[in-house]
């Protein structure tokens, strides 16, 4: 993928390799890859995984899920933590 916008989103990436080129952007949202996505030159790529929740009205319900940002060599943008899992509750009302 090169100087492009790719959006992957409750799917599969079944090929060997998933590669961001140049100045590309990829999105991948709770969607499985069978190799690692790697970011090439200015390239970025954020991966995002939430599994689905369940829940009842007026009750609190845990919501998990898992961010990665990976940029290329080459792209300007300065990451401090490439990687973080967050928990949060939320009361569902009526």
């Amino acid at each position: 993928m090169s100087g492009a916008v790719l959006v992957g989103a409750l799917s599969a990436f079944t090929g060997p390799e998933v590669d961001a080129d140049d100045n590309s952007i990829m999105a991948i949202l709770n969607t499985s890859t069978f190799a690692q996505p790697q970011a090439h030159s200015g390239a970025m790529i954020f991966e995002e995984h939430m599994p689905p929740v369940e829940s009842f009205v007026e009750s609190e319900t845990a919501i998990k899920g898992t961010a990665r940002i990976s940029a290329g060599q080459l792209n300007p943008v300065q990451l401090t933590a490439k990687e973080f899992t967050q928990t949060k509750k939320l009361l569902l009302v009526r």
